[in-house]
């Protein structure tokens, strides 16, 4: 499904479909500090992610296997070319 979306919104013509890392982001007491020095997690972070109220970071996808689009678009692309 994931293939089908970047294809589909290609010939679709939307302009925010885009490839990104993912990240799941838990609350807790380990800061973010600990993250940001990670090899394969701190290049994924954003600045505006820094709190020091952070228990768990993992990564859900590395923008090879996560995308996004705005919905709003996505759904007006569709219906436009129903017609």
């Amino acid at each position: 499904a994931f293939d089908r979306y970047e294809g589909l919104a290609q010939d679709l013509g939307c302009t925010s479909y885009r490839k990104l890392p993912v990240l799941s982001v838990s609350p807790g007491y380990t800061g973010i500090e600990k993250f940001r020095k990670d090899r394969t997690l701190g290049p994924l972070m954003p600045n505006w992610l820094d709190g020091k109220e952070i228990g768990r970071i993992s990564a859900m996808g590395y923008g090879d296997d996560t995308a996004q689009v705005t919905p709003k678009e996505f759904v007006t692309k569709m219906i436009e070319n129903v017609s």
